[in-house]
């Protein structure tokens, strides 16, 4: 939504772009000159309806060139984006064997391979996502682009809520998964509470029932599982925040980080994965698997003021750099390149 709300495609000599949809999205997608949005009827009968329409009547639609984020493929020309990391991390994937879950990955894995070879161009969002393919795989891509998420406008520093200083709050905002680690971090809290710091944790997101499992020995009056909020949520909750942890070992960008960054939380992340490459200098690290680690870092962050102070304000700074506009405008500048190969 926020690629389209921020798009010009005229300017890239495109006279129209065609959404394609479920009405709840659609709906949000403002109108705007060349834009036309359309909910297929096969999109109300679930994944076998899209599927259907994916196999059989997308085919017969005419376009210049298809654009998929979804890491699928296209009749014709089309250009794809990698956001399922899950799909493509082996060594991840192993945390779910075996279940439905890793046979659902390594399927995905395996189609989501093919659509990077046959597409016109694939967009990565940071260099990390790329180097993680099979070596045969990006030798048979045709055209790449390093093209970040933006920070939506509704992530920015609100007004503090006054700080209750005998608690430091930390919120931790993702579906509680296996790779996310949730337990993990509250384990550390746990520790941490029981040597006598005023420490308290929020998590909140959908949750697979296996992640909550090893999560519920954990909870307590500060160690709480809110389940999922509502996206326009988000800012108030971070305001009512003093810090963002996230345990995670797999994740293509992150934008919960710059998002929470954006509104004047300090970070605490995973070393694994895509983050140090996402966030750089402005955030402090720990190992998602090693509860010493996190101690240490939450520890840290509480107890230095100054290096809480730095982290705060320097990353206001960094998030603002993520705009949608450029996002957008380097995304359909890369179709248009794709368009004339």
């Amino acid at each position: 939504m926020e690629l389209i709300k921020h798009a010009e495609p005229i300017k890239y000599g495109f006279n129209k772009v065609v959404v394609y949809g479920h009405d709840e999205v659609i709906k949000e997608i403002p109108p705007k000159v060349g834009l036309v949005k359309k909910t297929p009827l096969l999109f109300g009968y679930g994944y076998f309806g899209r599927l259907l329409w994916k196999l059989v009547v997308r085919k017969s639609t005419q376009n210049g060139i298809w654009f998929v984020p979804g890491a699928g493929s296209a009749p014709g020309r089309y250009v794809t984006m990698c956001q399922n990391l899950l799909s493509i991390d082996v060594s991840e994937q192993a945390r779910y064997f075996f279940s439905w879950t890793w046979v659902r990955l390594v399927v995905l894995g395996f189609f989501h391979q093919i659509a990077f070879r046959k597409a016109a161009g694939v967009i990565f969002l940071n260099q990390f996502c790329f180097e993680i393919l099979p070596k045969v795989t990006r030798q048979k891509i045709t055209k790449t682009a390093i093209i970040s998420h933006g920070v939506s406008e509704i992530f920015s520093a609100l007004p503090r809520t006054e700080k209750d200083v005998k608690t430091f709050k930390l919120i931790y905002v993702s579906t509680i998964d296996l790779y996310k680690h949730q337990w993990k971090i509250a384990e550390a809290v746990d520790e941490l509470l029981k040597e006598g710091y005023a420490i308290r944790i929020d998590f909140i997101g959908h949750a697979n029932p296996r992640a909550m499992v090893k999560l519920n020995p954990f909870l307590s009056e500060s160690i709480r599982y809110l389940g999922p909020v509502s996206y326009r949520e988000l800012p108030a909750r971070y305001a009512a925040s003093d810090a963002f942890i996230f345990g995670s070992t797999c994740e293509t960008f992150g934008m919960v980080l710059l998002e929470a960054m954006a509104c004047g939380l300090p970070i605490l992340s995973s070393n694994r994965s895509s983050m140090p490459e996402t966030l750089g200098d402005h955030a402090l690290y720990f190992d998602p698997l090693d509860v010493v680690t996190i101690k240490q870092a939450i520890l840290k962050l509480y107890k230095n003021y100054s290096l809480y102070k730095s982290l705060q304000e320097d990353g206001i700074e960094f998030a603002k750099q993520f705009a949608w506009e450029k996002t957008s405008y380097d995304t359909f500048k890369f179709i248009q390149e794709c368009c004339k190969c």
